[in-house]
C-alpha cells in the first residue's frame, strides 16, 4: 500500500520475531491484538486484516479488506493470488472497489478549505 501512495496509519502483529517487522513502512509496529488495532484505526479510511476485523470496522465505520487468516467469510479468498504483477493488479482493482462501495460524496463544506479557520476581529 505504501508503495501506491498511501500512509500506514497503524500496524499491529501478534509476535516480534520476524525479520520481516524491521521493513514494514510504518512509523512503527504494534505487537498486540485486534483490539489494539481498532483503537490505532481510529481515523484510517481502510481497515486490512482478517475476518475477524468485521465487528472493528463497524464500530469505526471504515471499509474492510479482508486479507490473511482466517478468511472465512468469502468464498474462494484462499485461492487468490497475493504476490508479483497478477497479485499488485488484483489488490489495486480490491482496494479501488471497497472505495467505489463505500464512496462518501464530499459536501460543498467539506471542499472548503477555509471551514475551519478562524476569523480574528
Amino acid at each position: 500500500f505504501a508503495g501506491l501512495g498511501s500512509e500506514i496509519a497503524a500496524a499491529v502483529t501478534t509476535t516480534d520475531r520476524s525479520k520481516i517487522l524491521e521493513k514494514v513502512p510504518a512509523v512503527s509496529v504494534q505487537i498486540g491484538d485486534l483490539g489494539d488495532l481498532e483503537s490505532l484505526a481510529v481515523g484510517a479510511d481502510l481497515l486490512v486484516t482478517h475476518s475477524h476485523g468485521r465487528q472493528a470496522s463497524e464500530r469505526l465505520r471504515i471499509p474492510l479488506m479482508r486479507i490473511g487468516f482466517p478468511v472465512f467469510d468469502r468464498l474462494g479468498s484462499q485461492h487468490k493470488l497475493a504476490i508479483l504483477y497478477q497479485g499488485t493488479r488484483d489488490m489495486i482493482f480490491e482496494v479501488a472497489s471497497i472505495f467505489q462501495a463505500n464512496q462518501h460524496a464530499p459536501t460543498p463544506e467539506a471542499l472548503d478549505p477555509l471551514r475551519n479557520r478562524e476569523i480574528s476581529r
